[in-house]
């Protein structure tokens, strides 16, 4: 638990160091809008929007996946015809 804390507190440290050090307003347009905030907040928020994406993928794929692993052994307990013992 201590190691969790410890590595939140390092994390977090070293977030608030990027921040602090990347304070320029910035402009971001996107489909027409004007946002303005620091480069720090648009890094961070693409960061965490990638991190977002790339989890949602991973759920999908790793359940279509486990899906795949099932399907043989379906297949495996239909009943035995002669055609099936011939090969």
């Amino acid at each position: 638990m201590k190691i969790k804390l410890i590595a939140g507190l390092a994390i977090l440290t070293l977030v608030l160091i990027f921040s602090f050090q990347n304070i320029t307003p910035t402009t971001l347009v996107l489909f027409g809008f004007d946002f303005e905030g620091s480069l720090s907040l648009f890094l961070i928020l693409s960061l965490l929007i990638g991190v977002g994406i790339g989890s949602f993928f991973t759920i999908v794929f790793r359940k279509g996946t486990h899906l795949e692993k099932k399907s043989p052994k379906i297949e495996q307990n239909k009943p035995q015809t002669e055609e099936n013992k011939l090969h």
